[in-house]
């Protein structure tokens, strides 16, 4: 298990509460009192609140209009990516995996790492130094496709071709591997990815307090997001995949029913006025859709969607490459 596995997310930064709440809202509007009363539910104070709204609407994360506060369109945009990253669109699988090879070593260290991200994103592992392989089992997700890979299925000529755009610097073939059990194991820490799973759902069944139960629902979108999706024939017995995304969708309903709806009979913090439209309370649901899109890129809350900062470190591999772990793995 990795370290990054090991450790429990740290609590969600005043930025971070007021993204969630915001990508849930449907439309994605909040009065700011909506906003400062629940995010002193979870654990952010009033002033801490108000400056980071301040800040957000500065550095255009946010809009205000009379006291009503939006998502800028770049947060629209990583919710829906994240969304479809948490919820893979797995089909039968025939034995037949995705291989994509890196052809072009003469990339500079910024596109290498672009690439790197891509192929982890995508799901794939890599088996040695430019090597990239998963099994082909998922259909296409044209929201998280990235147009240097193509599109998430392999299916192709037979022989080497193109992967992606013309400038990839990829060949893609399809293959069917001998042992693909064997090279499942050696591709992904399987069981450091169930631990961090477990734990995530024991935090988020429990009665702990809403700040922490509101930390993990993030962490599990991004978990999520790392999850190999493998085929049933793969996979160990016990996969808590779905579990997580079934224990998610109850602390959003949760979210959804009880602690938006407790702000109507709030006392205003920054009052309200006679004009300013009441919540849309019954979309709140996604509202842990949550950091997971909308905080990618701040660096004092917890990476919850990896979908656009992850390093191919971020997958659930105990090694840089499987090569390198595969001498250490007891069969």
């Amino acid at each position: 298990m990795t370290g990054d596995q090991e450790a429990t997310p740290p609590p969600l930064s005043a930025r971070s509460v007021a993204l969630s709440l915001l990508l849930g809202a449907r439309p994605p509007r909040l009065s700011g009192r909506d906003v400062v009363t629940l995010g002193e539910m979870f654990g952010v104070a009033v002033p801490t609140m108000r400056v980071a709204l301040s800040r957000m609407v500065a550095a255009g994360d946010l809009e205000v209009a009379e006291g009503i506060y939006t998502l800028g369109p770049q947060h629209l945009d990583r919710q829906r990516v994240t969304e479809a990253l948490a919820h893979p669109r797995r089909r039968p699988y025939d034995g037949m995996w995705r291989m994509l090879v890196v052809v072009d070593r003469g990339r500079p260290a910024p596109e290498r790492a672009a690439l790197r991200r891509a192929l982890t994103r995508a799901r794939h592992a890599e088996v040695r130094e430019g090597v990239w392989l998963r099994p082909d089992n998922l259909h296409p997700q044209p929201e998280v496709d990235d147009p240097l890979l193509g599109p998430s299925t392999g299916r192709g000529p037979a022989d080497a071709h193109p992967a992606g755009s013309d400038d990839s610097g990829l060949l893609a073939f399809s293959a069917r591997p001998a042992k693909d059990r064997a090279l499942t194991r050696q591709l992904w820490d399987l069981p450091g990815w169930v631990s961090t799973a477990d734990r995530l759902l024991s935090v988020m069944r429990s009665d702990a307090p809403p700040p922490e139960r509101l930390t993990a629902a993030a962490a599990a979108v991004r978990h999520l997001c790392l999850d190999p999706a493998l085929p049933d024939e793969l996979a160990p017995e016990q996969w808590p995949a779905d579990d997580l995304r079934w224990a998610y969708e109850d602390f959003r309903n949760e979210l959804s029913s009880h602690y938006l709806v407790a702000t109507t009979s709030a006392d205003p913090v920054g009052g309200r006025r006679g004009d300013e439209p009441a919540t849309d309370t019954g979309d709140l649901a996604a509202a842990t859709d949550l950091a997971a899109a909308g905080d990618l890129a701040d660096a004092d809350a917890v990476d919850i969607a990896a979908a656009d900062d992850m390093t191919a470190a971020d997958a659930p591999r105990a090694s840089d490459t499987a090569e390198s772990r595969a001498s250490k793995e007891q069969t």
